[in-house]
């Protein structure tokens, strides 16, 4: 330890840990426990283990944070081949000549377009009387007293993100690349959830934030929809899981299935965005 900074930490009874900058971004982490390890420091990194890795992808960054499935869950729902397509995901172990492919479609671009503000509405107390689409549902409600303690009316999305994935541990990945199996639609989702409804059932849920509040939840979901699908074929094998769809700001949330855009097809006239569902 030299240099000003650590004679500073060091009159001062504080332990500097410096990272070399031969160290990889990703590697860091662990670097880091281990030096707290060897002065028998108590670090919450070493109960909550978690990978790293940062993606690159036209020019955007994404940092994907990622929890490891639990291991009852895994054999109670048959969950191996997905837990391991999120560890390869967590190794850099992706597709990412598609990711970088113009001609790939991205699932952010899905969009519902030039639908009237009263069709929309409608469709929506349509949807809610149904019961197809929720309003603040259970999963939500457990971390919405942590996620309005955030400072600021709409947080910036790696300030939300980061807080959710933090103080949540049912989060088990954010900013996570997805992709089709037939290559044709990647995408980025914001956030994945597991939680297990009772001893039988298992929920994955799809999580996209919205900081643009309300207005923009309906127009959003066929892109979250798409997100879901995608993880949906990486569920084939699994046993009593359902996968839902969250879209949410710092004050509410919507809930549904991925297969509501079904419902939503046959009631939108040809000229409100139908070609989104596409």
């Amino acid at each position: 330890m030299t240099g000003r900074k650590g004679n500073c930490a060091k009159k001062n009874g504080i332990l500097l840990i410096e990272i070399p900058y031969t160290i990889k971004r990703e590697n860091m982490r662990d670097f880091i426990i281990r030096a707290c390890e060897r002065h028998g420091i108590e670090h919450p990194g070493m109960h909550d283990a978690f990978s790293f890795k940062r993606f690159v992808h036209k020019s955007v960054g994404y940092n994907l944070l990622m929890r490891e499935i639990d291991k009852d869950v895994q054999v109670r729902h048959n969950c191996y081949a997905f837990s391991s397509w999120l560890s390869d995901i967590a190794k850099g172990r992706i597709p990412e000549a598609i990711f970088q492919d113009d001609g790939v479609h991205r699932a952010s671009r899905m969009k519902f377009k030039r639908i009237p503000k009263a069709t929309m509405n409608n469709l929506m107390d349509e949807l809610v009387g149904t019961g197809a689409l929720i309003k603040d549902p259970p999963s939500w409600r457990e971390m919405r007293a942590s996620i309005q303690s955030i400072t600021g009316a709409k947080p910036s999305h790696e300030v939300m993100l980061n807080h959710i994935f933090r103080e949540n541990r049912s989060i088990v990945a954010k900013e996570l690349p997805v992709w089709r199996d037939d290559k044709t639609l990647t995408g980025h989702l914001d956030l994945l959830a597991l939680r297990t409804l009772d001893t039988a059932r298992l929920e994955i849920t799809v999580l996209d934030y919205k900081p643009e509040g309300e207005a923009e939840f309906f127009k959003s979901m066929p892109q979250v929809s798409c997100y879901a699908t995608m993880i949906e074929e990486r569920l084939r094998a699994s046993v009593n899981v359902q996968v839902r769809c969250i879209i949410f700001d710092k004050c509410t949330a919507w809930s549904f299935s991925p297969s509501i855009m079904k419902e939503i097809h046959d009631r939108l006239p040809r000229d409100a965005g139908r070609e989104a569902l596409k």
